[in-house]
């Protein structure tokens, strides 16, 4: 069975570079994508000569930078449509993993062979090691109501979350899992189109679990076996906390419109308590997604 994984860069060439060295003598990987997003450093050139006699790893890089999930796309289409891989992996270069990780994904994914299995994860770890918010619900659009607002985002944060109780210690079936790390069967990709490109930043694994539960696909979450996340190390650095919250409303608002569906009543009330919630955010405040 043919695997891949796909990378995403955007001005960071360091710490991704760090990140394919780590991974490309995974046997559990046939193929590394390498996507810069159309950088504005130098990232493309230092792939370049740092991988330009590996021929496991592919570098690609977009005409422009049109978002998150536009790039990614970029290299999922290629593993799907190249190297024809029947499972493909994306994750953020400042995660970390063993090739055990991987081989038990992969491993599960086979015994499973089922023609509903969407996504897999492992649990998500932070730098103290503490395991983070690994899985969720679909937000309702309360919830995404409650997440604008300084305070109630973490009343929508607790709606949103699975007890202890839920996750068990053998494989369990999700709704959403982080966009940081997991596997995707290329069957479940092509069928729901690959990543929605409508938003710029946050929020698709929302929108692509909501697809993949409409077409009857299962996402788990696997709780034997983890990752380390150091959470939007990129993203942190490269964008203001204003700006961060202003994409972030603008993603919310794509969900409830195009992927929940709300009527234009409903579209105009979060437009107005999102306005007001970004008013209210002061610099101090801190925007936490697993991406």
């Amino acid at each position: 069975m043919k695997t891949c994984i796909v990378v995403l860069n955007y001005n960071n060439a360091q710490e991704s570079l760090a990140f394919v060295k780590a991974i490309k003598e995974y046997d559990a990987f046939q193929q590394i994508l390498l996507v810069d997003n159309h950088s504005t450093d130098d990232s493309y050139q230092i792939f370049r000569e740092a991988f330009s006699r590996e021929e496991k790893i592919i570098l690609l890089q977009a005409e422009k930078n049109l978002g998150y999930a536009s790039g990614n796309n970029l290299g999922l289409r290629y593993g799907v449509e190249q190297v024809h891989a029947e499972l493909l992996f994306l994750a953020n270069p400042d995660v970390s993993f063993s090739e055990d990780v991987v081989t038990r994904l992969r491993d599960f994914f086979q015994s499973q062979r089922s023609e509903t299995l969407g996504t897999m994860a492992p649990v998500m770890l932070v730098p103290n090691r503490k395991q983070e918010n690994s899985a969720w619900k679909l937000p309702t659009f309360a919830d995404c109501l409650l997440a604008t607002q300084v305070g109630l985002d973490k009343i929508a944060s607790f709606r949103q979350r699975y007890s202890k109780q839920q996750l068990s210690e053998k494989p369990i079936p999700v709704e959403v899992l982080p966009g940081s790390f997991f596997a995707i069967s290329a069957k479940a990709l092509k069928e729901v189109d690959y990543l929605d490109e409508g938003t710029f930043l946050y929020g698709e694994e929302n929108i692509l679990a909501h697809k993949l539960l409409q077409q009857g696909y299962t996402n788990y979450l696997l709780p034997d076996i983890q990752y380390l996340h150091q959470h939007s190390t990129t993203i942190a650095s490269q964008l203001k906390r204003r700006e961060m919250f202003r994409i972030y409303y603008q993603s919310l608002l794509y969900y409830v419109t195009n992927t929940l569906k709300v009527g234009k009543g409903k579209a105009l009330l979060f437009r107005i308590i999102a306005s007001i919630g970004l008013v209210g955010r002061s610099g101090r405040e801190k925007l936490r997604w697993n991406r």
